[in-house]
């Protein structure tokens, strides 16, 4: 049976997610993250940054490039793997 006011658990998350933007809210503190929703990857397919700093790791090194997982013309997802790995690494902010 559920309970009426009980707390959230701790480690619910709320996700909002578009190819402009990610913002991840933790419900039980109200920590919000806010970033944009994109990761550097060298040219062995390592993730280096993610975010806005992605755009600022591939500012300075030419060996990156920018991907963003979400970004596609027609669908929610344009690189699963990629979008996978970018919630992945915001949720553990």
């Amino acid at each position: 049976m559920r309970r009426i006011g009980k707390t959230p658990p701790k480690n619910l998350v709320y996700a909002q997610v578009s190819a402009e933007r990610i913002m991840l809210r933790r419900v039980a503190t109200g920590d919000v993250v806010d970033d944009v929703p994109q990761a550097a990857i060298d040219l062995h397919g390592v993730q280096v940054a993610f975010g806005r700093a992605a755009g600022e790791a591939a500012g300075w090194r030419e060996d990156l490039r920018l991907v963003n997982g979400f970004s596609h013309p027609r669908c929610v997802l344009g690189d699963m793997h990629v979008a996978a790995l970018t919630l992945k690494w915001f949720l553990g902010q």
